[in-house]
């Protein structure tokens, strides 16, 4: 396109330049009416605004338009070839739906009675043991035995004697406390007497030993009765200024 405006040109360009040479030549020959004549045809001589060519190229897509519409007519000759094929079929097709509905009605009476028996069965078994269970804890309570511990009533502690506190640990400074064992026999008097615990001084152990061992103690019982019990006690030696 490039090289046919450029050709144009130049013949334009020539043309101008033979019209002027022309004129030039022949100007006093000929009258003065001649040379507007050769000016328009100058002017016509441009074609190159004339090349919108490139636009009929839009028509090209719409003419393959139409070839689709044909498709449809090729398959009517296929429907004339399957009704013939049908004829062996109507023979097997009512045997199968025939099968179908015995099937179906022998399946919905065979569950229906057999689950709701079975069911109330069982909740009717099971309230007849939770009674029983209950009169079993009431047997156990009598058997816990009802314990009491030795005690020293206020009666014995003013009449049981006190240790004594021997002339020689007052003398050195000695003093402490005893931890003892008593084996408080069912009549209340004292049978064994351990240390458990020494005061640091033997004088002063053997003394509460000795003396704690005529004691007197209200026995330990269960269930009413006197026992035999061991007795934790302590005594404790002390200087007074």
């Amino acid at each position: 396109m490039n090289r046919l405006f450029s050709a144009a040109a130049l013949l334009i360009a020539l043309l101008l330049h033979a019209g002027l040479i022309a004129w030039v030549i022949v100007g006093v020959w000929t009258p003065v009416d001649k040379t507007p004549e050769r000016v328009s045809m100058a002017v016509q001589l441009l074609p190159m605004q004339e090349k919108p060519l490139p636009e009929p190229v839009a028509l090209a897509p719409s003419a393959p338009l139409p070839p689709p519409v044909p498709s449809p007519a090729k398959q009517k000759p296929i429907d004339a070839k399957a009704p013939p094929k049908p004829k062996p079929k109507p023979a097997a097709k009512p045997r199968v739906p025939r099968k179908q509905a015995t099937t179906e009605s022998r399946t919905p009476p065979a569950p229906v009675p057999s689950s709701p028996d079975p069911v109330q069965a069982a909740p009717r078994a099971a309230p007849a043991a939770t009674p029983e269970a209950q009169p079993a804890p009431v047997a156990a309570a009598p058997s816990i035995p009802v314990k009491t511990s030795v005690s020293i009533p206020a009666e014995y502690a003013a009449s049981n004697p006190k240790p004594v506190y021997p002339s020689m640990a007052k003398r050195y400074g000695e003093q402490g406390t005893v931890m003892l064992r008593v084996f408080v026999k069912a009549d209340g008097t004292a049978g064994q007497v351990e240390i458990t615990s020494s005061s640091g001084y033997p004088i002063l152990d053997e003394s509460a030993r000795t003396t704690i061992q005529r004691w007197r103690f209200h026995p330990a019982t269960i269930d009413g009765k006197a026992v035999s019990h061991w007795y934790p006690l302590s005594y404790t030696f002390k200087l007074q200024n």
